[in-house]
């Protein structure tokens, strides 16, 4: 029996990645997130049993949520000196948010974390805290490319797995918002 590392994160389009990733690659001495690792996790579930895959794979299957847009509109720093982005207030996130938590107690027994969930997505980390300054111009050159708008109209399990060059996303299974009925 073995174990696979999950989160459930939601994508971005092509052509806002596309975007950042414009301004990401004219900036020398950031160590930037992969591109084709961008995303803004709803949920770390961390190890799991791999013969309980299946089973969450179906129950977020079972999930009803329409797509909606989401706007990215800023930038931040955390205390622990990670830059990202973050996305307007968004109903329909925080109800796609519970509805995964409801299935995560269900099936696996995990409880949500009790903090605020804080939607974001990471675009740097650093080992030391950086200048004022430093801060002040790394967050200006975003500026003219927010905001963002991109569609949800999916969401994705990811196995992850820890190499020498960093993480390493795999998705296990894509879950389609679904149709809207007349």
């Amino acid at each position: 029996m073995g174990k696979k590392r999950l989160f459930i994160a939601l994508d971005l389009s092509d052509a806002v990645r596309k975007k950042i990733y414009k301004i990401c690659d004219n900036i020398e001495r950031v160590h930037w997130t992969r591109r084709g690792q961008l995303h803004l996790t709803l949920s770390f579930i961390g190890d799991t049993d791999n013969e309980m895959i299946p089973q969450l794979s179906e129950a977020l299957s079972r999930l009803k949520f329409r797509s909606f847009d989401l706007t990215l509109s800023g930038t931040r720093f955390s205390r622990s000196n990670i830059f990202f982005l973050v996305p307007d207030e968004s109903v329909a996130l925080i109800l796609l948010k519970k509805q995964i938590d409801d299935v995560l107690r269900q099936v696996l027994g995990l409880e949500p974390d009790p903090r605020d969930f804080l939607a974001h997505i990471t675009l740097a980390k650093f080992r030391r805290r950086l200048s004022s300054t430093k801060r002040k111009v790394l967050t200006q050159v975003f500026e003219p490319v927010l905001p963002q708008s991109f569609t949800v109209d999916k969401f994705v399990l990811y196995s992850s797995k820890i190499d020498s060059s960093g993480a390493v996303h795999a998705p296990l299974k894509v879950i389609a918002a679904k149709k809207h009925e007349n």
